[in-house]
């Protein structure tokens, strides 16, 4: 049968057409990179063979898009989408991954591809898969990882998409009554409260950039305990993702300070917060036709203003219970779905810039497999997931009792950006310390 026809929002992305031209947004900042760290490189023959056996059952990895937003088979090469490099050291690995990342994927064929970088020197080789969003989200090619990759011995991963991202069906406009009127304008995209240039933000974080640098640096953050993090959020009464968040405020409360802001000032930021919708998690689908770009925006107030890191939590917490216990993510879901699709592709890409101008970064936090996974035959040693868009761009996920994250930004815009991974921990550090947590983050 029939692949699955594109969403108007997969159409988009794949024409790189979402911010107007003058943002110089280019199609790589549609591509999921994902980070795959070995002990050592995999060969070329058994990445083949994890592609043939089991990554092209997945209907959208065996087709191109045509100009009609459809999904046509091909006749897949598996050797034109595997890629060998090398590094020299475990820096060099980085450097070339982060090249790699700056590459278009080829337009004429699947869009995907495979680099296996080995390390020539001491340290993780890795291998670096792109995947364009065309194919599906963050959240539903988490799929794909749970098919390519196994337990030790052989055992299916622990991915349960029910449970991953909305943890609920999508909503429908009939669940909240929600008028088309309302849904064709900005404010309902942002959360009561204002946006961040409004409440001033630092001139030491800005609110937002118009124009794509072609710039982007991913730091990524030393591995995070889980269980120390567990252990904070069970002592403060709130969820990891709560806690997660919140170091995020602290993060930038200290790097404002330290490139000479002031270390205390009224300040409210505005964060972007993808919520998504795997198509499995809704039920029925076709497990090989599942993929989607099924996902909303929600906008969230972020505080950096309390002088505690106690203080900053329990704020932050209570901005994203507001978000979360109301129907705003079923309007902006709806909004995206019906909304933003009736209206002329310039006034749908004037809207996107407007918002990412009013927001400091995008969050997103996925909860993987808690348990060892392996790929190509050797165990992941780490897994990071960089995206590349207008604004910074935070990302943590959760893998066999770690939480890998990174952030990505433009290091014009934001100097010292590798001095963020360690506002982050000594955040963390300070809830520990606040809710008798003893450990180490890391």
């Amino acid at each position: 049968g029939s692949i699955r026809a594109m969403t108007q929002r997969e159409v988009v992305s794949l024409q790189a057409a979402v911010f107007p031209e003058e943002c110089a947004v280019s199609e790589v900042s549609m591509v999921v990179n994902c980070y795959m760290f070995f002990d050592s490189a995999p060969s070329v023959r058994t990445v083949l063979t994890h592609i043939v056996s089991r990554l092209l059952r997945f209907r959208r990895f065996a087709a191109v898009p045509d100009s009609n937003g459809n999904f046509q088979p091909v006749q897949v090469v598996p050797r034109q989408h595997v890629t060998e490099h090398s590094a020299v050291d475990e820096i060099d690995l980085l450097a070339v991954a982060a090249h790699l990342t700056d590459q278009p994927l080829p337009p004429d064929l699947p869009l995907w591809h495979f680099h296996i970088v080995a390390n020539e020197g001491d340290g993780s080789s890795l291998v670096l898969a792109r995947v364009h969003q065309a194919l599906g989200d963050g959240m539903s090619l988490l799929q794909v990882l749970r098919e390519v990759g196994e337990g030790r011995n052989g055992g299916e991963l622990s991915v349960d998409m029910a449970s991953v991202g909305s943890r609920r069906r999508a909503p429908r406009c009939a669940d909240h009554a929600l008028p088309m009127p309302c849904l064709t304008s900005t404010p309902h995209l942002r959360a009561s409260g204002h946006g961040s240039r409004e409440f001033g933000a630092p001139r030491y974080w800005p609110a937002g950039q118009q124009r794509y640098s072609g710039r982007r640096t991913a730091v990524f953050f030393p591995p995070l305990s889980l269980s120390y993090t567990k252990a904070v959020a069970k002592a403060a009464d709130v969820s990891i993702n709560e806690i997660l968040y919140s170091s995020v405020s602290g993060m930038i409360k200290r790097y404002v300070h330290h490139r000479g802001g002031p270390s205390t000032r009224t300040e409210q930021l505005r964060v972007l917060l993808p919520v998504a919708f795997p198509e499995a998690a809704v039920g029925g689908a076709d497990p090989w036709d599942c993929l989607s770009n099924d996902w909303t925006f929600v906008s969230c107030a972020l505080d950096t203003s309390s002088d505690a890191a106690s203080a900053r939590l329990h704020a932050n917490a209570r901005y994203l219970s507001v978000v979360r216990d109301s129907a705003h993510v079923a309007a902006c879901y709806q909004f995206s779905q019906e909304g933003m699709p009736a209206l002329p592709v310039k006034q749908q890409q004037e809207l996107h810039r407007a918002l990412f101008e009013e927001h400091a970064l995008v969050f997103g936090n996925i909860p993987g497999p808690s348990e060892e996974v392996f790929v190509f035959g050797q165990q992941v040693r780490a897994l990071q997931v960089v995206f590349q868009t207008l604004i910074p761009h935070v990302f943590a996920l959760s893998l066999n009792g770690m939480i890998y994250m990174n952030m990505v930004a433009d290091p014009d815009v934001l100097p010292e950006v590798e001095t963020l991974p360690n506002f982050f921990i000594q955040e963390l550090a300070e809830l520990g310390l606040s809710f008798g947590v003893a450990g180490d983050p890391v």
